[in-house]
């Protein structure tokens, strides 16, 4: 494999994964509020 190959694709492959990191962290947080929030409603 040429390196220019790997020089052109390392920022691009590294910004995709913080940009699913930041997604994925969200999505569990926001899981997370949900679940709290419906037990927080049947402990009513």
């Amino acid at each position: 494999m040429d390196i220019r190959i790997l020089i052109i694709l390392s920022p691009l492959l590294t910004a995709l994964a913080w940009a699913l990191f930041n997604i994925a962290r969200l999505a569990i947080q926001q899981l997370k509020r949900q679940i709290r929030g419906n037990n927080f409603i049947e402990k009513k």
